[in-house]
């Protein structure tokens, strides 16, 4: 004879298959906001819900702060912090809902180096402490690096593009000279070329507490390499000959930028392109571009200029004096925004 469940037997029945029930409901909200976490390095549009769903609790019902519908944010680099990141050359946008205090970084795009040539002079760095935000839609620009000289033009590279969040710009940085020629100014100036003392200036941007710039370096004496590209800290280096001794001469390494660990890591932006050597049959070794960035510069070992590091706003190295060398291109700027969350 079957046994029948007592009303006592049956309330514990149901009691513990309501407990597996909100287990596995407790389950499937931790595997969510696991899947939030893993997928932060991804385009400001696909944020929305995740950044609501980590930073905010039922469900996901929090307002973000700002958001864009390009860059990218990370919010686990810097606990408490939200940095967005823009690195592709053009234009894009910032909207913010609420008032806060952020720290902006902008640097430029780094100039082109020139052909018997100066080292492109690095982006100018523009750098913001404590920027008041509001419940508005910022405009942001990042610049591209400026193309090399190309071979046979006898011309110096083109200068880098500005870079610019709301009021703040950063000019984008000079191209290195040419022999006998002019180098460019810009937020950086461009190296002198082979034999010439016209190097680029520094032009420091606007509105920001911290503004970094410095000039390219000269040459001195005949058969001399080409001068450095100034960084954000540093003047470019200057290059020499020794009368008509090619073996001799010698190009100035490109000027050294500013570090700065906004996004929680240090990185150098704003370095100057190496100058180009005067010829394939010296003995010193390369020029080397700014620490982080910055091209070096075509000499004996290799006679074209060195690309500057993307998004570091580096000066491209210059070209050794050779018939079919060219110089290295600039590097592209970038915008930070980094804000408080908590």
């Amino acid at each position: 004879m079957k046994k029948a469940f007592t009303i006592l037997e049956l309330s514990i029945v149901i009691i513990v298959l309501a407990l597996v029930y909100g287990a596995f409901q407790i389950s499937k909200k931790l595997i969510s906001k696991t899947d939030n976490l893993v997928n932060l390095n991804q385009s400001d549009n696909d944020w929305e819900g995740n950044l609501n769903a980590v930073l905010g609790g039922n469900d996901g019902g929090s307002t973000e702060l700002c958001s864009s519908e390009t860059g990218t944010l990370d919010i686990l680099s810097v606990t408490g912090y939200a940095i967005h990141i823009f690195t592709t050359t053009g234009t894009h946008q910032l909207t913010c809902t609420e008032n806060l205090t952020a720290e902006i970084l902008v640097v430029a795009g780094g100039g082109g180096g020139g052909e018997n040539g100066g080292g492109g002079g690095g982006g100018g760095v523009a750098h913001e402490p404590s920027f008041s935000l509001t419940n508005n839609t910022y405009s942001i620009t990042v610049g591209a690096g400026g193309a090399a000289a190309t071979n046979g033009s006898n011309n110096p590279g083109s200068s880098g593009e500005d870079s610019v969040f709301s009021s703040i710009t950063a000019y984008g940085g000079g191209g290195g000279g040419t022999k006998n020629g002019t180098s460019l100014s810009g937020g950086s100036g461009g190296g002198a070329g082979r034999d010439s003392t016209n190097n680029g200036s520094a032009t420091q941007g606007t509105g920001a507490t911290n503004l970094y710039g410095n000039a390219g370096g000269i040459t001195v004496g005949n058969w001399s390499g080409g001068g450095g590209g100034g960084g954000a800290t540093e003047v470019g280096g200057n290059g020499s000959g020794s009368g008509d001794v090619p073996q001799n001469e010698s190009a100035g390494d490109g000027g050294a930028g500013i570090e700065l660990s906004i996004t929680g890591t240090a990185v150098e932006y704003g370095c100057g392109g190496g100058g180009g050597s005067a010829s394939n049959l010296a003995t010193t070794a390369d020029s080397l571009g700014g620490q982080g960035g910055g091209g070096n510069g075509g000499g004996p070992d290799a006679s074209d200029g060195y690309d500057a590091t993307a998004n570091t706003g580096g000066g491209g190295g210059g070209s050794e004096c050779h018939v079919n060398s060219v110089g290295g291109s600039g590097g592209s700027g970038i915008v930070i925004v980094k804000y408080a969350t908590e």
